[in-house]
Order: structure tokens, then sequence, then C-alpha cells
């Protein structure tokens, strides 16, 4: 029996379904939050702070290329399983920070946006990249129940 007939017929992990849902649900949310937190944050639509939010909120995308373009060099030392549950640590503290820094503990200070969306944009970066060649050796059927969580 060859190698790749036994990854055939190796049972799918669902659990990457729900791996792969929670690294996406924490991308999706941050979209709609903007305008809450803006707001949470007493940003107003136009002057520095707002530019300051605007450019803050982009760096989930800087965050995202630098690291799907950078991580075989940054994360060198890393083998890939590591760097994607260093993708689930950072998308989760990332995505902790609004509910709970700004919205329960009513933080205003700015410096949480970029630092939320960065981190959002980084373990996006690391995880879109990596995620799917680390459950290859699962099977096909694993990577199928992956691919529904996106």
């Amino acid at each position: 029996v060859c190698e790749s007939d036994a990854n055939q017929q190796l049972p799918p992990q669902r659990l990457a379904f729900v791996v792969m849902t929670c690294i996406i649900s924490g991308y999706t949310l941050i979209g709609p939050l903007q305008h809450s937190l803006k707001s949470a944050l007493k940003v107003g639509d136009t002057g520095n702070v707002s530019e300051m939010f605007t450019q803050s909120v982009a760096l989930v995308q800087w965050g995202k290329t630098i690291m799907t373009v950078g991580q075989n060099v940054i994360l060198a030392a890393l083998a890939p399983v590591q760097r994607v549950y260093l993708a689930m640590g950072v998308m989760f503290v990332g995505t902790l920070i609004p509910p709970l820094i700004i919205f329960t503990f009513n933080s205003l200070w700015l410096g949480w946006v970029p630092l939320a969306y960065g981190m959002i944009g980084i373990a996006l970066g690391i995880f879109e990249g990596t995620f799917l060649s680390v459950i290859t050796p699962l099977g096909p059927l694993t990577k199928s129940w992956a691919i529904m969580g996106f």
C-alpha cells in the first residue's frame, strides 16, 4: 500500500473545522467591530486621532502581508505546527483586547487599537500560510473539514 493511499483512508479529524472557524471568526468580527470600538474610544470622524485609528485598523492587512511573506525568516526556528499554535495564541490575545480591556474595563488608551489589530493581522499571516500544510498528513478528509470552517 502506497503512503498516499494510506492518507486517503485516514479518518477525518473534525477538530480542524473548529480551529479554522475560530481563526476566521476572529478576522471576520473585527470589521463590524470598528465602529463600536471607535465610539467606545470616543474617536471622532475627522482629525489626527481619527486618522491614527484608521491606520491602526489597517495594521490587520500589514501584519497579514508581512507574516505571510516573512514568516520563514522571522519564525525560522519554529516548526510549522508551533507556528500554528503561535498564531492561535496571538489571535486569542488580539481578539480579547477590545471586549476585555476597552469594553469591560473602559480603557480609552488608543494604543490598544494598533496592538489588537496588528496582532490579529500577524496571526492571520502565520496561520493562513501554515495550517493546511500542517494538517495535510492527516489526510484529505481532514483538509475538507478545515476548508469547510473557512
